[in-house]
């Protein structure tokens, strides 16, 4: 089998370097407390780390979920909520094409960022799918998989 060496495959194998190193990091004792939760979270689910990093970061490419999706999701909800209007999970789902999954690592990503309040996440929270009922849940170490 030949594999084939392109930008993007360099770069999506940099982005695993970088994820695998810093998830050990956030895994180890003596530095766990150096990564923030949320950006070990975002990494770990291949999302990209957008309150942790710069719009045009080298490594943009790299991630699954992209910098201009969560970006999109992020504004959306956020509009919503200075307007005072609740969400539910399946609200966005029907605004986003349901990106069910892609959906749920974005919100509980600005759950661990402290993003929003806790009246955003119970109305997200008052009508969504069963996978999405621990977004706001406390971080556990245990969420992260280095492989």
């Amino acid at each position: 089998m030949e594999i084939l060496v392109t930008e993007t495959n360099v770069m999506r194998a940099l982005v695993d370097i970088q994820r695998t190193q810093i998830l050990l990091a956030k895994l180890a004792k003596p530095t766990a407390d150096l990564v923030p939760s949320s950006y070990a979270y975002a990494l770990d689910k291949r999302l990209c780390p957008v309150f942790d990093t710069e719009d045009g970061h080298p490594f943009d490419e790299g991630y699954e979920i992209k910098r201009g999706f969560a970006n999109s999701v992020l504004t959306y909800c956020d509009q919503k909520w200075l307007a005072g209007e609740a969400l539910s999970f399946y609200d966005l789902e029907a605004h986003f094409g349901r990106e069910r999954v892609e959906l749920i690592h974005i919100l509980r990503y600005a759950h661990l960022s402290r993003r929003f309040d806790d009246a955003f996440f119970s109305a997200i929270l008052a009508n969504c799918p069963s996978e999405a009922h621990g977004l706001n849940d406390p971080f556990d170490p245990s969420e992260l998989g280095v492989v």
